[in-house]
């Protein structure tokens, strides 16, 4: 088992199999593109709701 510390919370995962940690890379990689594409996008939107609440 792996045990690791993240923000002071200990955090462990199992072992992971060939085949899972393959599927948990796939997932990551789609993560990573997802967010560079829209990024930008949802960061404006978020910009623009803090300016619309800060105005009210």
């Amino acid at each position: 088992m792996t045990t690791f510390i993240k923000d002071g919370v200990e955090i462990s995962m199992p072992p992971m199999d060939r085949q899972a940690r393959l599927a948990m890379e796939r997932c990551a990689k789609f993560v990573a593109r997802m967010v560079l594409k829209y990024d930008p996008e949802v960061l404006a939107e978020m910009e623009a709701e803090e300016n619309t609440e800060k105005k009210n």
